[in-house]
């Protein structure tokens, strides 16, 4: 119910995801990008430190295989 309501209330931004989505789907990876950089831009210096230290960690890891 929540979910429906969201998507009532924010028709326009549903129906751009939606379009990003299938642009992905189609093989536009600028969309996933996007999305990183504004996830990035979102998050605390603090988490961010974190992630990259697991990123660079899993990284590491699946070279070594």
């Amino acid at each position: 119910m929540a979910i429906r309501a969201w998507k009532s209330a924010n028709e326009e931004v549903y129906a751009d995801f939606c379009k990003r989505i299938d642009a992905v789907a189609k093989g536009n990876m600028s969309v996933l990008i996007d999305m990183y950089q504004m996830m990035r831009d979102c998050t605390p210096p603090e988490a961010l430190i974190m992630y990259n230290c697991c990123l660079l960690y899993t990284s590491d890891a699946a070279d070594d295989k």
